[in-house]
């Protein structure tokens, strides 16, 4: 759900549609994508509205949504998803974008730099950040709750 709760954003085998709730149109992004590897929660919205992100193949794509243009991303810019994420998620302050695996987590920039990395022993179920940004917060398989101080925005 976007922030203004005006569009949702569903993606599903590679194929990302945006859902206008107000007047019921839907329509699909044009992301190149062969479907291969997708993920169908890797989805979510910039605080501001203004772009999502999601998953589609191997990679995290960026969509603006007013100029409704794909954001270039270079490859090197660390956005290549290796293992089998299974949530993105913004800090409040908008900053880091987090997705996990089984058991880490990488943090980026809006640059798409690794500022982050973390590791936990058991599997993660969910990640949650702390309201202020301060903390990523980790439930897992065992039922124990895990914490790790964010870096601080740059």
């Amino acid at each position: 759900m976007s922030p203004t709760a005006q569009l949702l954003a569903i993606n599903s085998s590679g194929v990302v549609k945006l859902w206008n709730i107000p007047s019921g149109d839907i329509w699909q992004l044009p992301f190149n994508t062969d479907g291969e590897r997708s993920f169908e929660n890797l989805i979510a919205f910039f605080p501001d509205g203004k772009q999502l992100i999601a998953q589609v193949d191997d990679r995290l794509r960026i969509w603006n949504l007013e100029s409704n243009q794909e954001i270039e991303v270079e490859e090197a810019s660390g956005l290549t998803v290796d293992l089998f994420p299974s949530q993105l998620r913004f800090s409040p302050n908008g900053y880091f974008l987090v997705w996990d695996g089984t058991t880490n987590f990488t943090l980026w920039n809006y640059s798409g730099n690794v500022v982050g990395k973390f590791e936990s022993a058991v599997n993660i179920n969910h990640i949650e950040m702390t309201p202020d940004g301060l903390y990523l917060i980790a439930f897992t398989a065992d039922e124990q709750v895990q914490a790790w101080k964010m870096p601080s925005p740059q």
